[in-house]
C-alpha cells in the first residue's frame, strides 16, 4: 500500500487529524506501526506498537510486532522479552517458539535457565529436529553441569542421529580442546576424515578447527 517512510507519515498525521480522544488514537496505532515496519523504520514501529500496547497489553500480536522491530534495532534482550511475552498470552506460535530459541542461543543472551527450559520443551514439541532446539539444549547443559562428559554425551548422540551436521562435529571438537581434551579431539577429527563421509570439502569452519586440533 505505502512504499516509502514519507507515504506512511503523511497517511498518518491525515489519519490523526480525525481522531478525537487519545484511546482512539492509541489503538489506531497497532496498523500504523505495522506500516512503518514494512516500510523500514523500525523506530517509529517501536512508538506506535508501544502506544497500542499501553491500552492494550495483552495483545499478543502487539508485542511479537515489537520484538520484530527491536530485534531489527539491534536489541536483541528486549526482543526475547516482547516476543516470549507474546507466547505467554499466545502460546500456539510456532515460529515465535523457535525465534526464542534462537535468541537465547545467542552468546550475549541473559539466560533464565527456567525461562529457557520452557521455551526449549515447548520448541521440541515442535519441531523436535531443528538445530536451534538442539543448540539450546546444549547450552542449557553446559550452563547446569559442571562434569563436561553430560555436554559430550549430549552432542555424541546428536551426532549418531545426524553424522553429516558438519556444525555438530564441530561444536564436538571445540568442546573436547575447551575442556583440554586434545586427545578426544584428535581421535575424532582424524577419525572423521577418514570415514571420508563426503561433507567436508567445502567447510572452511571444519578445517579451522582440525588445524586448531592439529596444532594442539
Amino acid at each position: 500500500m505505502f512504499r516509502t517512510k514519507q507515504e506512511v507519515d503523511k497517511h498518518v498525521t491525515n489519519s490523526l487529524k480525525r481522531v478525537s480522544n487519545d484511546t482512539e488514537r492509541n489503538l489506531r496505532c497497532f496498523s500504523f506501526a505495522k506500516l512503518y515496519f514494512n516500510v523500514g523504520d523500525y523506530e517509529h514501529t517501536v512508538r506506535y506498537v508501544t502506544s497500542y500496547l499501553s491500552v492494550k497489553p495483552k495483545s499478543s500480536e502487539g508485542h511479537a510486532l515489537l520484538g520484530k522491530a527491536l530485534e531489527k534495532l539491534g536489541k536483541s534482550q528486549g526482543a526475547l522479552e516482547a516476543y516470549q511475552t507474546s507466547l505467554l498470552l499466545n502460546p500456539k506460535q510456532d515460529n515465535l517458539v523457535i525465534k526464542v530459541c534462537e535468541l537465547l542461543v545467542q552468546d550475549d543472551a541473559s539466560l533464565n535457565s527456567a525461562s529457557a527450559k520452557h521455551f526449549c520443551q515447548l520448541a521440541q514439541c515442535r519441531d523436535l529436529h531443528n538445530p536451534v532446539v538442539s543448540s539450546l539444549q546444549e547450552k542449557l547443559l553446559s550452563l547446569e553441569n559442571k562434569y563436561s562428559n553430560v555436554v559430550t554425551t549430549f552432542l555424541l548422540k546428536e551426532l549418531e542421529d545426524r553424522p553429516t551436521d558438519i556444525t555438530r562435529r564441530v561444536k564436538l571438537l571445540k568442546h573436547y580442546l575447551g575442556n583440554n581434551n586434545v586427545k578426544e579431539a584428535y581421535k575424532h577429527a582424524t577419525d572423521a576424515e577418514e570415514r571420508k563421509l563426503g561433507i567436508f570439502e567445502n567447510s572452511i569452519s571444519w578445517y579451522e578447527t582440525f588445524a586448531e586440533v592439529m596444532v594442539k
